[in-house]
């Protein structure tokens, strides 16, 4: 069971051969876009990264992971935020 409060943002990146990355959770989209922003610049050119929409299970105590609502990257460039899923 859900609560229309228990809504969170998380995200997660990973470098281009997948064997480093970095996740976490937040309370707003804009936390979350900073916390996968600073992740990416911390990796290598070529690093992705997502933000999914997430909501706490309290009765299973797990959280359930939605849609994904913005893409990013790290590219020659710096990091790139590409929008929606």
């Amino acid at each position: 069971m859900s609560c229309p409060g228990d809504v969170f943002y998380s995200w997660d990146a990973h470098n281009h051969s997948g064997d480093r990355g970095v996740c976490g959770i937040a309370k707003s989209q804009a936390q979350a876009t900073a916390q996968l922003s600073q992740a990416l610049a911390d990796l290598a050119q070529g690093a992705t990264g997502i933000i999914r929409l997430t909501s706490l299970d309290r009765l299973a105590g797990a959280y359930n992971y939605g849609r994904v609502i913005m893409r990013a990257r790290h590219d020659e460039s710096g990091v790139v935020l590409v929008g929606g899923g």
